[in-house]
């Protein structure tokens, strides 16, 4: 049986999927770690007053869990979209923004403005957009954070 190649980073429907998979694939282990010990330091009493209520597995992560970790989830979700804007390297290197222009980004279409069209003017303009949005984002965060309670992890 034969199978003829495949040409993933050649499809333009596909080649931003295989290049934001070995991203979330490195990201997985330590955020699921996270998690887990989030959700470990939700009281059980909680879990188990929804269920007497009647909430099944989706009703006890939507009322119980999620409310609980929310700050977690907006944490982690800031950290993942600045993050993603460092991740430009993977895709040069995987297909260099294209085929056409698929793939292209932000970060590397600041990188092509300045080193290859050398236009430095532009590609500092840009950085500084770059720069005052993920700043604003994060000012969203930090205001959001700041009415949060926290609470210490119970020991086990």
């Amino acid at each position: 049986l034969r199978v003829a190649p495949q040409r993933w980073l050649e499809d333009p429907n596909l080649a931003m999927l295989w290049c934001v998979l070995p991203t979330v694939w490195a990201g997985v282990g330590p955020g699921s770690l996270i998690y887990q010990a989030a959700l470990k330091s939700i009281p059980e009493e909680l879990f188990e007053a929804a269920a007497v209520c009647g909430a099944g597995f989706w009703g006890r992560l939507r009322y119980v869990a999620l409310p609980y970790i929310r700050p977690l989830v907006i944490m982690n979700f800031v950290g993942v979209f600045i993050g993603t804007f460092k991740s430009s390297g993977y895709i040069l290197i995987l297909t260099g923004g294209g085929p056409g222009n698929a793939t292209t980004v932000v970060s590397l279409e600041i990188f092509y403005e300045a080193y290859a069209r050398l236009s430095f003017g532009t590609a500092t303009a840009m950085s500084w957009l770059l720069a005052f949005s993920l700043i604003g984002f994060t000012l969203f965060q930090i205001r959001y954070l700041s009415r949060v309670e926290f609470r210490s992890a119970r020991a086990a």
